[in-house]
Protein backbone atom coordinates (compact mmCIF):
# COMPACT_ATOMS: atom_id res chain seq x y z
CA UNK A 1 0.00 0.00 0.00
CA UNK A 2 2.98 2.37 0.69
CA UNK A 3 6.36 2.54 -0.88
CA UNK A 4 8.56 0.96 1.45
CA UNK A 5 10.89 4.31 2.12
CA UNK A 6 7.60 5.98 3.29
CA UNK A 7 6.28 2.74 5.74
CA UNK A 8 8.11 4.34 8.69
CA UNK A 9 6.54 7.61 8.12
CA UNK A 10 3.22 6.24 8.37
CA UNK A 11 4.04 4.13 11.37
CA UNK A 12 5.30 7.32 12.87
CA UNK A 13 2.30 9.62 11.72
CA UNK A 14 -0.34 6.80 12.70
CA UNK A 15 1.20 6.14 16.17
CA UNK A 16 1.13 9.89 17.06
CA UNK A 17 -2.24 9.93 16.13
CA UNK A 18 -2.97 6.91 18.29
CA UNK A 19 -1.33 8.51 20.91
CA UNK A 20 -2.78 11.81 20.67
CA UNK A 21 -6.35 10.27 21.52
CA UNK A 22 -5.00 8.64 24.61
CA UNK A 23 -3.38 11.20 25.70
CA UNK A 24 -6.23 13.61 25.23
CA UNK A 25 -8.51 11.20 27.52
CA UNK A 26 -6.01 11.19 29.76
CA UNK A 27 -5.54 14.99 30.17
CA UNK A 28 -9.45 15.14 30.62
CA UNK A 29 -9.57 12.79 33.43
CA UNK A 30 -6.94 15.07 34.64
CA UNK A 31 -8.53 18.03 34.26
CA UNK A 32 -12.23 17.26 34.27
CA UNK A 33 -12.47 14.79 37.45
CA UNK A 34 -11.71 14.95 41.05
CA UNK A 35 -10.94 12.00 44.09
CA UNK A 36 -14.24 12.17 45.04
CA UNK A 37 -17.27 9.84 44.38
CA UNK A 38 -20.12 10.79 42.64
CA UNK A 39 -23.65 9.25 41.44
CA UNK A 40 -24.21 5.70 42.65
CA UNK A 41 -20.36 5.40 43.67
CA UNK A 42 -21.76 6.50 47.16
CA UNK A 43 -23.97 3.61 47.00
CA UNK A 44 -20.83 1.23 47.04
CA UNK A 45 -19.12 2.84 50.41
CA UNK A 46 -20.61 0.50 52.97
CA UNK A 47 -19.79 -2.61 51.22
CA UNK A 48 -16.39 -1.08 50.72
CA UNK A 49 -16.47 -0.24 54.62
CA UNK A 50 -17.41 -3.56 55.29
CA UNK A 51 -15.35 -5.53 52.60
CA UNK A 52 -11.90 -4.04 54.24
CA UNK A 53 -12.92 -4.76 58.11
CA UNK A 54 -14.00 -8.40 57.16
CA UNK A 55 -17.35 -7.97 57.59
CA UNK A 56 -19.23 -7.76 53.89
CA UNK A 57 -20.42 -11.47 53.25
CA UNK A 58 -20.82 -13.67 49.87
CA UNK A 59 -23.81 -12.81 49.02
CA UNK A 60 -22.76 -9.07 49.53
CA UNK A 61 -20.33 -9.24 47.03
CA UNK A 62 -22.71 -10.77 44.04
CA UNK A 63 -25.75 -8.38 45.53
CA UNK A 64 -27.32 -6.75 42.65
CA UNK A 65 -27.06 -3.23 41.60
CA UNK A 66 -29.77 -1.41 39.06
CA UNK A 67 -29.68 -5.22 37.38
CA UNK A 68 -25.76 -6.15 37.17
CA UNK A 69 -23.90 -7.61 40.22
CA UNK A 70 -20.67 -5.59 39.87
CA UNK A 71 -18.21 -8.82 41.85
CA UNK A 72 -15.47 -7.40 39.37
CA UNK A 73 -16.13 -4.24 40.23
CA UNK A 74 -16.24 -4.60 43.89
CA UNK A 75 -12.76 -6.55 43.85
CA UNK A 76 -11.80 -3.43 42.21
CA UNK A 77 -13.03 -1.46 45.35
CA UNK A 78 -11.94 -2.96 47.80
CA UNK A 79 -8.39 -3.08 46.54
CA UNK A 80 -8.05 0.76 46.09
CA UNK A 81 -9.92 1.36 49.26
CA UNK A 82 -7.00 -0.97 50.70
CA UNK A 83 -3.73 -0.29 49.28
CA UNK A 84 -4.61 3.67 47.63
CA UNK A 85 -7.15 5.16 50.45
CA UNK A 86 -10.07 4.34 47.79
CA UNK A 87 -8.78 7.17 45.00
CA UNK A 88 -11.46 7.52 42.45
CA UNK A 89 -8.65 8.78 40.01
CA UNK A 90 -6.94 5.86 39.90
CA UNK A 91 -9.57 3.54 38.60
CA UNK A 92 -10.43 6.38 35.83
CA UNK A 93 -7.06 5.83 34.38
CA UNK A 94 -7.22 2.23 35.10
CA UNK A 95 -10.00 2.92 32.25
CA UNK A 96 -7.55 3.96 29.69
CA UNK A 97 -5.02 1.36 30.48
CA UNK A 98 -7.68 -1.53 29.82
CA UNK A 99 -9.01 0.35 26.91
CA UNK A 100 -5.43 0.71 25.41
CA UNK A 101 -5.88 -3.34 26.26
CA UNK A 102 -8.66 -3.55 23.93
CA UNK A 103 -7.41 -1.85 21.33
CA UNK A 104 -4.43 -3.99 21.36
CA UNK A 105 -6.30 -7.35 21.44
CA UNK A 106 -8.91 -5.61 18.55
CA UNK A 107 -5.35 -5.06 16.76
CA UNK A 108 -4.13 -8.45 17.29
CA UNK A 109 -7.45 -9.44 15.44
CA UNK A 110 -7.25 -6.51 12.71
CA UNK A 111 -3.78 -8.06 11.40
CA UNK A 112 -5.16 -11.29 11.16
CA UNK A 113 -7.50 -10.17 8.72
CA UNK A 114 -5.70 -7.01 7.07
CA UNK A 115 -3.27 -8.96 4.86
CA UNK A 116 -1.38 -5.43 3.64
CA UNK A 117 2.18 -4.73 5.59
CA UNK A 118 1.83 -3.58 9.57
CA UNK A 119 2.44 0.02 8.64
CA UNK A 120 0.08 0.58 6.65
CA UNK A 121 -2.23 -1.21 9.19
CA UNK A 122 -1.63 0.88 11.85
CA UNK A 123 -2.94 3.78 9.85
CA UNK A 124 -6.28 1.93 8.59
CA UNK A 125 -6.93 1.05 12.22
CA UNK A 126 -6.73 4.58 13.42
CA UNK A 127 -10.78 4.80 13.25
CA UNK A 128 -10.99 1.98 15.33
CA UNK A 129 -8.68 3.69 18.06
CA UNK A 130 -10.13 6.88 17.97
CA UNK A 131 -13.39 5.69 18.97
CA UNK A 132 -12.17 3.56 21.32
CA UNK A 133 -10.77 5.93 23.30
CA UNK A 134 -13.43 9.30 21.96
CA UNK A 135 -14.54 11.70 24.56
CA UNK A 136 -17.71 10.89 23.79
CA UNK A 137 -18.04 8.56 26.41
CA UNK A 138 -16.98 11.32 28.92
CA UNK A 139 -19.44 10.10 31.68
CA UNK A 140 -17.93 6.73 31.97
CA UNK A 141 -14.38 8.19 31.55
CA UNK A 142 -14.91 10.94 34.52
CA UNK A 143 -16.17 8.65 37.04
CA UNK A 144 -14.63 5.96 38.87
CA UNK A 145 -17.18 2.95 39.05
CA UNK A 146 -17.53 3.08 35.10
CA UNK A 147 -14.31 1.27 35.11
CA UNK A 148 -16.94 -1.50 35.46
CA UNK A 149 -18.10 -1.24 31.65
CA UNK A 150 -14.76 -0.71 30.13
CA UNK A 151 -13.61 -4.07 31.95
CA UNK A 152 -16.91 -5.71 30.04
CA UNK A 153 -15.56 -4.80 27.06
CA UNK A 154 -12.45 -5.74 26.95
CA UNK A 155 -13.24 -9.22 28.61
CA UNK A 156 -16.30 -9.45 25.42
CA UNK A 157 -13.59 -8.85 22.76
CA UNK A 158 -11.70 -11.35 24.49
CA UNK A 159 -14.33 -13.85 24.91
CA UNK A 160 -15.16 -13.26 20.93
CA UNK A 161 -11.54 -13.71 20.26
CA UNK A 162 -11.41 -17.00 22.38
CA UNK A 163 -14.53 -18.34 20.39
CA UNK A 164 -12.77 -17.62 17.23
CA UNK A 165 -9.72 -19.54 18.11
CA UNK A 166 -11.79 -22.46 19.07
CA UNK A 167 -13.24 -22.72 16.21
CA UNK A 168 -10.42 -22.38 14.31
CA UNK A 169 -7.76 -24.50 16.89
CA UNK A 170 -7.67 -28.48 16.35
CA UNK A 171 -4.64 -29.35 18.89
CA UNK A 172 -6.20 -26.63 21.47
CA UNK A 173 -9.78 -26.21 20.94
CA UNK A 174 -10.15 -27.37 24.55
CA UNK A 175 -7.81 -24.60 25.91
CA UNK A 176 -9.46 -21.69 23.92
CA UNK A 177 -13.06 -23.01 25.00
CA UNK A 178 -12.20 -22.81 28.73
CA UNK A 179 -10.70 -19.41 28.23
CA UNK A 180 -13.67 -17.98 26.30
CA UNK A 181 -15.50 -19.30 29.16
CA UNK A 182 -13.30 -17.34 31.58
CA UNK A 183 -13.68 -14.60 29.79
CA UNK A 184 -17.27 -14.83 29.55
CA UNK A 185 -17.79 -15.37 33.03
CA UNK A 186 -15.87 -12.11 34.08
CA UNK A 187 -17.67 -10.19 31.12
CA UNK A 188 -20.50 -10.82 32.77
CA UNK A 189 -19.76 -10.46 36.52
CA UNK A 190 -18.24 -6.88 35.00
CA UNK A 191 -21.52 -5.60 33.79
CA UNK A 192 -24.62 -6.61 32.92
CA UNK A 193 -24.63 -6.59 28.94
CA UNK A 194 -21.49 -9.45 29.29
CA UNK A 195 -24.52 -11.63 29.22
CA UNK A 196 -24.58 -11.20 25.35
CA UNK A 197 -21.88 -13.26 25.20
CA UNK A 198 -23.59 -16.39 26.02
CA UNK A 199 -26.34 -16.67 23.13
CA UNK A 200 -24.42 -15.17 20.73
CA UNK A 201 -20.95 -17.33 21.37
CA UNK A 202 -23.45 -20.02 21.05
CA UNK A 203 -24.57 -19.65 17.96
CA UNK A 204 -21.38 -17.93 16.47
CA UNK A 205 -18.79 -20.99 17.55
CA UNK A 206 -21.91 -23.07 15.94
CA UNK A 207 -21.59 -21.30 12.76
CA UNK A 208 -17.94 -21.15 12.86
CA UNK A 209 -16.48 -24.59 14.04
CA UNK A 210 -15.76 -27.49 11.28
CA UNK A 211 -14.59 -30.76 12.75
CA UNK A 212 -15.79 -33.70 14.86
CA UNK A 213 -16.18 -31.57 18.24
CA UNK A 214 -18.49 -28.99 16.66
CA UNK A 215 -21.62 -29.88 18.21
CA UNK A 216 -19.78 -30.95 21.49
CA UNK A 217 -17.90 -27.54 22.35
CA UNK A 218 -21.00 -25.65 21.36
CA UNK A 219 -23.12 -27.72 23.73
CA UNK A 220 -20.04 -27.17 26.18
CA UNK A 221 -20.10 -23.76 25.91
CA UNK A 222 -24.17 -23.05 26.01
CA UNK A 223 -24.37 -25.44 29.13
CA UNK A 224 -21.96 -23.52 31.09
CA UNK A 225 -23.58 -19.73 29.87
CA UNK A 226 -27.05 -21.36 30.73
CA UNK A 227 -25.79 -22.36 34.00
CA UNK A 228 -24.20 -18.73 34.70
CA UNK A 229 -27.23 -16.60 33.33
CA UNK A 230 -29.35 -19.12 35.72
CA UNK A 231 -26.77 -18.26 38.90
CA UNK A 232 -26.53 -14.44 37.70
CA UNK A 233 -30.60 -14.09 37.72
CA UNK A 234 -31.66 -15.78 40.40
CA UNK A 235 -33.55 -12.61 42.63
CA UNK A 236 -32.78 -10.06 40.91
CA UNK A 237 -34.59 -7.42 40.58
CA UNK A 238 -34.76 -5.27 37.00
CA UNK A 239 -36.42 -2.12 36.07
CA UNK A 240 -37.08 -3.78 32.76
CA UNK A 241 -40.34 -4.02 31.57
CA UNK A 242 -41.72 -5.33 28.43
CA UNK A 243 -45.44 -3.90 28.64
CA UNK A 244 -44.26 -0.19 27.98
CA UNK A 245 -42.99 -1.65 24.53
CA UNK A 246 -46.16 -3.51 23.86
CA UNK A 247 -48.16 -0.46 24.58
CA UNK A 248 -46.28 2.09 23.24
CA UNK A 249 -44.64 0.55 19.97
CA UNK A 250 -43.69 4.00 18.35
CA UNK A 251 -41.87 5.67 21.26
CA UNK A 252 -39.66 2.58 21.69
CA UNK A 253 -38.73 2.25 18.20
CA UNK A 254 -37.53 5.61 18.18
CA UNK A 255 -35.87 5.12 21.61
CA UNK A 256 -33.67 2.05 20.12
CA UNK A 257 -33.35 4.00 17.27
CA UNK A 258 -31.31 6.56 18.75
CA UNK A 259 -28.95 4.16 20.85
CA UNK A 260 -27.80 2.77 18.31
CA UNK A 261 -26.56 6.02 17.03
CA UNK A 262 -25.25 7.18 20.32
CA UNK A 263 -21.83 5.37 20.41
CA UNK A 264 -20.52 7.85 17.70
CA UNK A 265 -22.57 11.30 17.79
CA UNK A 266 -21.99 13.47 20.12
CA UNK A 267 -24.38 14.67 23.25
CA UNK A 268 -26.77 17.27 23.10
CA UNK A 269 -29.95 17.54 24.57
CA UNK A 270 -31.77 19.30 21.46
CA UNK A 271 -34.41 18.62 18.91
CA UNK A 272 -31.60 18.78 16.31
CA UNK A 273 -29.50 16.80 18.04
CA UNK A 274 -32.14 14.22 18.42
CA UNK A 275 -33.05 13.80 14.53
CA UNK A 276 -29.34 13.55 13.81
CA UNK A 277 -28.34 11.12 15.97
CA UNK A 278 -31.82 8.97 14.91
CA UNK A 279 -30.63 9.88 11.62
CA UNK A 280 -27.52 7.84 12.48
CA UNK A 281 -29.19 5.57 13.96
CA UNK A 282 -31.03 4.44 10.91
CA UNK A 283 -27.89 4.64 8.90
CA UNK A 284 -26.28 1.93 11.48
CA UNK A 285 -29.56 -0.42 11.38
CA UNK A 286 -29.39 -0.30 7.48
CA UNK A 287 -25.34 -1.01 8.05
CA UNK A 288 -26.09 -3.93 10.29
CA UNK A 289 -28.46 -5.63 7.84
CA UNK A 290 -26.12 -4.93 4.79
CA UNK A 291 -23.12 -7.04 6.22
CA UNK A 292 -25.34 -9.34 7.92
CA UNK A 293 -27.17 -10.13 4.34
CA UNK A 294 -23.40 -9.57 2.68
CA UNK A 295 -21.65 -12.56 5.86
CA UNK A 296 -24.76 -15.10 4.94
CA UNK A 297 -24.45 -15.20 1.45
CA UNK A 298 -20.47 -15.19 1.43
CA UNK A 299 -21.02 -17.99 4.58
CA UNK A 300 -22.80 -20.33 2.12
CA UNK A 301 -20.74 -19.72 -0.89
CA UNK A 302 -17.61 -21.23 2.11
CA UNK A 303 -16.20 -17.78 2.94
CA UNK A 304 -16.38 -18.45 6.88
CA UNK A 305 -14.09 -15.58 7.63
CA UNK A 306 -17.30 -12.78 7.10
CA UNK A 307 -19.13 -14.07 9.88
CA UNK A 308 -16.03 -13.18 12.07
CA UNK A 309 -17.52 -9.69 12.88
CA UNK A 310 -20.99 -10.67 13.52
CA UNK A 311 -20.59 -11.53 17.45
CA UNK A 312 -19.31 -7.43 17.67
CA UNK A 313 -22.73 -5.82 15.81
CA UNK A 314 -24.77 -8.54 17.42
CA UNK A 315 -23.73 -7.32 21.05
CA UNK A 316 -24.37 -3.57 20.07
CA UNK A 317 -27.75 -4.41 18.71
CA UNK A 318 -28.71 -6.51 21.83
CA UNK A 319 -27.42 -4.01 24.38
CA UNK A 320 -29.44 -1.13 22.49
CA UNK A 321 -32.26 -3.43 23.00
CA UNK A 322 -31.78 -4.33 26.71
CA UNK A 323 -31.45 0.00 27.15
CA UNK A 324 -34.77 0.13 25.17
CA UNK A 325 -36.19 -2.53 27.66
CA UNK A 326 -35.07 -1.01 30.87
CA UNK A 327 -35.27 3.13 29.81
CA UNK A 328 -37.82 3.23 27.14
CA UNK A 329 -40.56 4.61 29.32
CA UNK A 330 -38.49 7.73 30.00
CA UNK A 331 -37.95 10.67 27.52
CA UNK A 332 -36.48 10.26 23.82
CA UNK A 333 -33.41 13.05 25.11
CA UNK A 334 -32.12 9.90 27.97
CA UNK A 335 -31.17 7.53 25.16
CA UNK A 336 -28.95 9.68 24.02
CA UNK A 337 -26.64 9.42 27.07
CA UNK A 338 -23.18 9.84 27.37
CA UNK A 339 -22.55 6.33 29.39
CA UNK A 340 -24.58 4.47 26.90
CA UNK A 341 -21.72 4.84 23.82
CA UNK A 342 -19.06 2.58 25.56
CA UNK A 343 -21.78 -0.25 25.48
CA UNK A 344 -22.60 0.42 22.06
CA UNK A 345 -19.25 1.03 20.43
CA UNK A 346 -18.33 -2.62 19.59
CA UNK A 347 -21.19 -2.45 16.76
CA UNK A 348 -19.33 0.11 14.75
CA UNK A 349 -15.90 -1.38 15.33
CA UNK A 350 -17.68 -4.62 13.81
CA UNK A 351 -18.49 -3.09 11.08
CA UNK A 352 -15.15 -1.37 10.10
CA UNK A 353 -13.11 -3.99 10.46
CA UNK A 354 -15.67 -6.02 8.43
CA UNK A 355 -15.43 -3.36 5.78
CA UNK A 356 -11.70 -3.27 6.03
CA UNK A 357 -11.26 -6.41 5.83
CA UNK A 358 -13.11 -6.83 2.21
CA UNK A 359 -12.87 -3.51 0.57
CA UNK A 360 -11.89 -4.33 -2.47
CA UNK A 361 -15.28 -5.75 -3.26
CA UNK A 362 -16.60 -2.34 -5.18
CA UNK A 363 -20.33 -1.87 -3.04
CA UNK A 364 -17.97 -2.75 0.13
CA UNK A 365 -15.28 -0.36 -0.65
CA UNK A 366 -18.03 2.72 -1.13
CA UNK A 367 -19.70 2.02 2.45
CA UNK A 368 -15.92 1.39 3.62
CA UNK A 369 -15.59 5.44 2.60
CA UNK A 370 -18.74 6.28 4.56
CA UNK A 371 -18.97 4.57 7.16
CA UNK A 372 -14.90 5.76 7.71
CA UNK A 373 -15.85 9.46 7.20
CA UNK A 374 -18.81 9.39 9.65
CA UNK A 375 -16.61 7.81 12.28
CA UNK A 376 -13.50 10.89 11.57
CA UNK A 377 -16.35 13.43 11.62
CA UNK A 378 -17.89 12.65 14.49
CA UNK A 379 -15.56 11.02 16.91
CA UNK A 380 -13.78 14.30 16.01
CA UNK A 381 -16.08 16.75 16.78
CA UNK A 382 -17.50 15.10 19.75
CA UNK A 383 -13.91 14.47 21.08
CA UNK A 384 -13.10 18.50 20.84
CA UNK A 385 -16.70 19.75 22.05
CA UNK A 386 -16.15 17.23 25.14
CA UNK A 387 -12.41 18.62 25.62
CA UNK A 388 -13.22 22.45 25.60
CA UNK A 389 -16.29 21.38 28.47
CA UNK A 390 -13.51 19.89 30.48
CA UNK A 391 -13.51 23.57 31.88
CA UNK A 392 -16.34 23.76 33.17
CA UNK A 393 -16.91 19.78 34.34
CA UNK A 394 -13.87 20.92 36.80
CA UNK A 395 -15.83 23.99 38.14
CA UNK A 396 -18.54 20.95 38.83
CA UNK A 397 -16.06 19.25 40.65
CA UNK A 398 -14.27 22.18 42.41
CA UNK A 399 -18.24 23.14 43.80
CA UNK A 400 -18.22 19.20 45.13
CA UNK A 401 -15.21 19.00 46.84
CA UNK A 402 -16.09 22.56 48.42
CA UNK A 403 -18.80 21.07 50.06
CA UNK A 404 -16.99 18.16 51.08
CA UNK A 405 -14.65 20.78 52.54
CA UNK A 406 -17.57 22.29 54.42
CA UNK A 407 -20.17 19.76 55.40
CA UNK A 408 -21.92 21.26 58.53
CA UNK A 409 -22.98 23.49 56.67
CA UNK A 410 -24.24 22.69 53.38
CA UNK A 411 -28.13 21.54 52.97
CA UNK A 412 -29.50 18.66 51.54
CA UNK A 413 -30.42 20.58 48.56
CA UNK A 414 -26.43 21.19 47.73
CA UNK A 415 -25.79 17.56 48.17
CA UNK A 416 -28.07 16.86 45.23
CA UNK A 417 -25.46 18.01 43.14
CA UNK A 418 -23.55 14.42 43.79
CA UNK A 419 -26.51 13.37 41.48
CA UNK A 420 -27.68 11.06 44.32
CA UNK A 421 -30.04 11.58 47.25
CA UNK A 422 -28.19 13.96 50.49
CA UNK A 423 -29.11 10.93 52.83
CA UNK A 424 -27.02 8.49 50.77
CA UNK A 425 -23.87 11.39 50.69
CA UNK A 426 -23.96 11.95 54.27
CA UNK A 427 -23.78 8.55 55.22
CA UNK A 428 -20.85 7.84 52.91
CA UNK A 429 -19.55 10.90 54.16
CA UNK A 430 -19.20 9.38 57.77
CA UNK A 431 -17.68 6.70 56.52
CA UNK A 432 -14.52 8.45 54.67
CA UNK A 433 -13.86 10.58 57.17
CA UNK A 434 -13.93 7.79 59.91
CA UNK A 435 -11.37 6.00 56.86
CA UNK A 436 -9.73 8.62 55.65
CA UNK A 437 -10.56 7.45 51.92
CA UNK A 438 -11.29 9.22 48.88
CA UNK A 439 -11.40 13.35 49.25
CA UNK A 440 -10.69 12.77 53.34
CA UNK A 441 -7.11 10.79 52.25
CA UNK A 442 -4.69 13.23 53.70
CA UNK A 443 -6.13 13.35 56.97
CA UNK A 444 -8.49 16.33 56.44
CA UNK A 445 -12.01 15.64 57.97
CA UNK A 446 -13.97 18.38 56.85
CA UNK A 447 -15.77 21.12 58.72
Amino acid sequence: MFAKKNRYVVAVLAAIASLLFIVLSIVHIYQAAGNIPFADDWKFLKFIHDAVNGHATLHAWFAPHNGHRYFILRLLLVTDAKLASLNYMLLMYLSVLITLLSVWLLFYMFRGYYKRDTWSALLVFLPITALMFSLRQWENWLMGMQVAIFLMILFVIACIHSLRKTALSNRYEWLWLFLAILTGLLATYSFGSGLMVWPIGVIYLFARKVGKNRIKLSIIYALAGLLIIIIYSRGLASDMDIRYLINHPAHSMAYFILTLGVSIVGEENNRTQLLLTGLIGIVMLCVYMYIFKKSVNEYSRGDHDWIDFLPYIFFSICSAMLITIGRAKYPLETACASRYSTVLMLGPVGVYMSLTANYKIPRVATLFTIVTALIAFFVISSTLEEYKMGIYRQVYVNNLQNMLAHTGSVTDEQLRAFDIDADTVRQGIVILKQEHWSYYSHGYDGG
